[in-house]
């Protein structure tokens, strides 16, 4: 068996501060950043893209009277590919 990573069930301390009433939280999946690989052009204007729309800078109005809405910003599964030299100095041999 191979552990790969380990995270408590409390995760990283967070801000303590409620979100404000009425903001979203926006769920950031499948992004699949490498970190053997270097980011090309196309990732790069993909997350660039990405980050104005979550920041509320493109779009029409709708879009960024919606966007300025999002308070937090979650990152989950499948949005990193890890390199097998890096797996390598973390894996724990079981």
């Amino acid at each position: 068996m191979l552990i790969f990573d380990t995270e408590s069930a409390a995760g990283p301390s967070m801000s303590n501060r409620p979100a404000p009433s009425g903001s979203w939280v926006a769920l950031l999946s499948g992004l699949e950043l490498s970190t053997s690989q270097p980011i090309s052009s196309e990732t790069e204007l993909h997350l660039q893209l990405l980050i104005e729309h979550i920041l509320a800078e493109s779009g029409g109005q709708t879009d960024q009277e919606l966007s300025s809405q999002i308070s937090r910003v979650i990152i989950v599964g499948n949005s990193m590919l890890v390199g097998e030299d890096h797996l390598k100095s973390v894996c724990l041999t079981v």
